[in-house]
C-alpha cells in the first residue's frame, strides 16, 4: 500500500531574520531601561536676595504729627509753659523747707495742680514735635541758684519773691495763649490764666503785697518773720 503525503507547514512569506530579532529585543531593553532608572534631583537654585531701594520714600504715619509755627504764638506759649511750670513745680518742692505752714500747704497742693498742668502742656508739645529736655529749664535753674543755699527765714522769702516774679511772667505767657489759633492750645491758656492770676494772688497775700503797695515794700511779711521793717516802707496795717 501506498503512505498519504505528508503535509507541508506554511512557510511564513516574509520571515523575520534574526538579526531584526535582535536588534528589536535590544531596542526594547533600552527603553525599559530609561524609563525605570530614577529621575536627577534638580539642584535649587538661591534666591537672590532684594536690594533696598535707593531712593525709597518714608512711611507715612497715619496720623502724622503736626509741625509747629517755629514764629507763631503757639511756639512761644509752649515753650514758656514748660519752662515757667518747670520753675514753679521745682519752688513748690522746696516749700517743706520752711517752717511756714500755709507756704508748706500751699506748695503740696500746687505740686498736683502743676502736675496736671504739665501733662497735658506736655502731650501737646509731643504732638507738635516740641523737644522738651530732661535737664532744668533756665528760669527753674536761675531759681535752684537763688535758694539752694538758702534756710530760715531768708528761704522763705526767697521762695515767695521768686513765686511772685514767675507766676507774673507765666500770666503773660497765657494771655499770649488765649490768643493762638490752635484750638487745643488756646483752650489750655484759657483754664490756665485764671488758675495763674489766684496763685499770684494767694502768693503776694502771704508776702504781705496789696495791689497798691510797692513789691519792694513787704511789712506784713518782715511782722510775721519778725524781720524789722525797710526803711521808708508803709507800716503794715
Amino acid at each position: 500500500m501506498s503512505q498519504p503525503p505528508r503535509r507541508r507547514t506554511p512557510v511564513s512569506p516574509n520571515p523575520p531574520s534574526i538579526r531584526r530579532k535582535i536588534f528589536i529585543a535590544a531596542f526594547l531593553s533600552l527603553t525599559l531601561l530609561a524609563t525605570a532608572a530614577p529621575k536627577k534631583a534638580v539642584k535649587a537654585v538661591p534666591a537672590v536676595p532684594a536690594k533696598p531701594a535707593v531712593n525709597a520714600e518714608p512711611v507715612k504715619l497715619a496720623t502724622p504729627l503736626i509741625n509747629s509755627d517755629l514764629g507763631g504764638r503757639e511756639l512761644s506759649f509752649v515753650t514758656h509753659a514748660i519752662d515757667l511750670g518747670k520753675a514753679l513745680r521745682y519752688l513748690a518742692t522746696q516749700t517743706p523747707r520752711t517752717s511756714n505752714p500755709s507756704l508748706r500747704g500751699f506748695g503740696d497742693d500746687l505740686v498736683k495742680t502743676l502736675a496736671a498742668q504739665s501733662a497735658v502742656i506736655n502731650t501737646v508739645a509731643e504732638m507738635r514735635q516740641i523737644k522738651i529736655p530732661d535737664s532744668m529749664s533756665a528760669t527753674e535753674k536761675r531759681a535752684a541758684d537763688r535758694i539752694s543755699n538758702l534756710d530760715g527765714l531768708p528761704l522763705e522769702k526767697a521762695i515767695l519773691d521768686a513765686f511772685i516774679e514767675i507766676d507774673r511772667q507765666f500770666i503773660a505767657a497765657c494771655e499770649v495763649g488765649v490768643t493762638a489759633q490752635d484750638q487745643t492750645i488756646r483752650k489750655f491758656a484759657e483754664q490756665t490764666l485764671p488758675q495763674a492770676r489766684e496763685h499770684l494772688v494767694l502768693v503776694e497775700a502771704m508776702a504781705g503785697i496789696s495791689p497798691d503797695r510797692p513789691a519792694a515794700a513787704k511789712p506784713a511779711f518782715r511782722m510775721r518773720v519778725g524781720l524789722p521793717a525797710e526803711p521808708g516802707a508803709p507800716s503794715a496795717q
